[in-house]
């Protein structure tokens, strides 16, 4: 995807906290980060031999059920259907890994309990996950840099008997409310590592889920960010293998955008195993549905031409004031008409003047995807999706804020958007894109025009179709 954006944007790709929270100018970002934990990997018989047959697993907890898929990471990368899946098997274990910093984090967030930022004394072998000599860490980039220092129980005072009892209200695992457990050693079944996932609380979930979309951005995922959007929101890890000296385990666990807990392991380190589960996982994960999360947009609709009166699809009665519902016809001043269609997102109203005017409220996916049929297309997929990105960017750098919406205009000289739903394909490259935004540079995007901080939409469709006609070569080769 991101083949298609200039190399100046891609630099400045990050993931927001939310972004609902923009609005506030809140974001995160990461730079240069790290994301696994040292220690031993301690196998045990059955799991030991599994890593060493190079063996790639997925597995969720999904409408109740725990599901595993594998595949061997040495053949060719074929996607898993979902009905290749089998009951996950309770022997199946995993090392916490990273993973305890996850529930760490969760914690503090539930409990509202104030953190210092870390600081790098120097010498200490694991502040190369944290920071430089005399800089700091926060809270959010310690977890996406995977800073272990800044989540160790005794530096933050935890009190074991309120933890426990946090985690015994949410009816986590038993291993869960032991304190002592959040050790990258600690070994627990798969099965009861998606369960507590599934019983972190919705709040610090959130927090979490919305932190760690910039370890495909910028921590130890990156670069995999065009192979899987932001569809996955996980924590990766990285162990040492017992069964192979030098050799590594890894790979991640979290939620997927719409809550499912999910756990990823192979051999090899963690962005090794990303990139591998890839291609494999793709179709499980198309059956994902990404919801508009808590950003709206507010659009004023053909704002660069006035409206003359709106009429129903036949008949010449006009249109009360109020929510549209059906089809439309929206006639302007200089004698042109267009049509409009609405399930209640569009609104007929007027403004200060008394002049008619068409206004609707979007989720921010929802705006996104009209932008990207409006504006581009969907023939390339990756370019749809680059799109996705510079639009909602332009959005949340452009949109002023109304009533805790974005307001824009529906114009050339912004952002022109679909009166009418969009396409499944362009709400997929808006959902898969979910919550990610351009940092640190202006965002402009051109039809034909390439400039720095400025998108060519025919340059992106060419760097689309390129990038997929390079990967068909070498799936040739292989």
């Amino acid at each position: 995807m991101f083949g298609a954006l200039p190399r100046l944007l891609c630099d400045r790709l990050a993931a927001v906290r939310r972004i609902a929270l923009v609005a506030g100018a809140v974001c995160l970002v990461c730079v240069g980060c790290g994301l696994f934990a040292e220690g031993v990997y301690a196998a045990g018989s059955a799991s030991g031999s599994a890593w060493s047959k190079q063996m790639l697993r997925f597995a969720w907890l999904r409408g109740g059920q725990s599901q595993l898929w594998q595949a061997d990471a040495d053949s060719a990368a074929t996607g898993l259907s979902p009905q290749s899946a089998f009951a996950l098997p309770a022997t199946l274990e995993t090392p916490l890994g990273s993973v305890w910093k996850l529930f760490v984090y969760g914690y503090l967030v539930d409990r509202n309990i104030v953190t210092q930022d870390y600081t790098c004394s120097g010498g200490d072998p694991e502040e190369v996950y944290c920071c430089m000599t005399g800089g700091h860490v926060d809270r959010e980039h310690a977890l996406v840099q995977s800073c272990g220092r800044f989540f160790e129980p005794a530096r933050l005072q935890l009190d074991p008997a309120d933890w426990r009892k946090y985690w015994a209200a949410a009816h986590a695992p038993a291993w869960l409310r032991d304190l002592h457990a959040m050790t990258p050693t600690h070994r627990v079944p798969v099965a009861q590592l998606l369960a507590a996932l599934q019983a972190m609380p919705a709040r610090p979930r959130e927090a979490a889920a919305s932190t760690l979309v910039s370890v495909l951005t910028s921590g130890r995922g990156e670069g995999t960010v065009s192979l899987y959007g932001s569809v996955l929101r996980a924590k990766t890890w990285t162990m040492p293998d017992a069964a192979r000296p030098g050799a590594s385990v890894g790979g991640a666990a979290g939620w997927l955008a719409d809550g499912t807990p999910v756990w990823l392991g192979g051999s090899g380190g963690s962005a090794r195993v990303l990139a591998s589960a890839a291609p494999r996982i793709a179709p499980l994960l198309a059956q994902v549905t990404v919801p508009d999360d808590g950003a709206c947009m507010i659009v004023d609709l053909f704002s660069r031409y006035p409206i003359r009166e709106v009429l129903g699809d036949k008949g010449p009665a006009e249109v009360p004031d109020g929510p549209l519902n059906g089809e439309f016809r929206v006639g302007f001043t200089n004698g042109n008409w267009a049509r409009v269609t609405s399930r209640g997102e569009l609104q007929l109203d007027r403004n200060a003047a008394g002049a008619v005017q068409v206004v609707g409220r979007f989720g921010m996916n929802d705006y996104v995807a009209r932008v990207v049929e409006r504006e581009g297309d969907t023939a390339q997929p990756e370019a749809a999706k680059a799109l996705a990105v510079a639009a909602r960017t332009y959005a949340v750098q452009h949109g002023a804020h109304d009533h805790g919406c974005f307001r824009i205009d529906d114009s050339s000289s912004t952002q022109r958007v679909l009166p009418r739903m969009p396409t499944a394909a362009a709400r997929r490259a808006a959902d898969l894109t979910d919550a990610l935004v351009l940092i640190g540079v202006p965002v402009q995007y051109h039809h034909d025009k390439a400039a720095p901080g400025q998108m060519s939409w025919l340059a992106a469709k060419r760097g689309s179709r390129s990038t997929r006609s390079s990967r068909a070569r070498g799936r040739k080769r292989r």
